[in-house]
């Protein structure tokens, strides 16, 4: 009887135990690696996100308050910065006039409007299909309030749009040529603009790691403007999140 030489033997159950073994670790392995770089890939993203969110508020509120017009003219309005404070958080309010908005088909204006921003934690509306949209955790939003129609025959609500829907407070402050103060009325100070305007919006949407993300800041020159400036080069500084 012949024997069968080793070349045709099949594998041994130790055998079998360690490419399993290996075949296991490698999975393991590559696993960890494929995990490891989806979420270094989330992470980019999500910080990309931020970014370009932060830089959007940025740009509305620096085009708004650049062009912010002195209280004096026919469409001019006062200047009114109002500071208030609940639950330790700072919610202020700032109403004013300026050069930033651009003529449209819909909206066949001048390019001065009056903006008003502000703090609420009504839920938004959704103006086309009427959806209701809750803040969560008990969160604000920062709303940019636009009025194109400085001289209406009927009295027009103003339009809203959203800019932040996370939001935690918002301070601002107006220097008058010294120190900064904390709230403005222009009407108590000869119709006068201040000389600049800082922002400061706290957030309360957690980072990745668990800690509150640093606030939105933004410290804005002002320039003697009035409503007879000329159009605005630009866009409207509109936008949402």
């Amino acid at each position: 009887m012949t024997r069968r030489g080793d070349a045709d033997r099949g594998f041994t159950l130790l055998e079998l135990l360690v490419a399993v073994f290996i075949l296991g670790t490698l999975t393991v392995a590559v696993s960890g690696v494929l995990t490891s770089t989806l979420q270094s890939r989330d992470r980019v993203a999500e910080h990309m996100d931020e970014a370009m969110r932060r830089a959007n508020v940025i740009r509305v509120l620096r085009t708004d308050l650049s062009q912010m017009l002195q209280p004096v003219g026919v469409f001019a309005g006062a200047i009114l910065g109002e500071s208030e404070e609940l639950s330790g958080m700072r919610m202020d309010r700032l109403e004013f006039h300026a050069s930033s908005a651009r003529a449209n088909a819909a909206e066949p204006w001048g390019d001065v409007q009056r903006i008003a921003y502000y703090l609420t934690d009504e839920p938004e509306e959704d103006a086309e299909t009427g959806a209701v949209r809750e803040s969560a955790n008990g969160s604000l939003r920062l709303v940019r309030e636009t009025t194109r129609n400085l001289l209406p025959s009927i009295e027009e609500e103003p339009i809203e749009t959203t800019l932040l829907d996370d939001a935690a407070g918002l301070l601002i402050e107006y220097y008058d040529g010294d120190v900064w103060q904390s709230s403005w009325d222009s009407s108590a100070v000869d119709d006068e603009a201040p000389r600049g305007v800082r922002v400061r919006i706290d957030l309360a949407r957690k980072s990745g790691e668990g800690a509150t993300l640093a606030p939105i800041e933004l410290t804005c020159e002002i320039t003697m403007r009035t409503e007879d400036a000329g159009a605005a080069d630009g866009d409207d500084g509109s936008g949402a999140t």
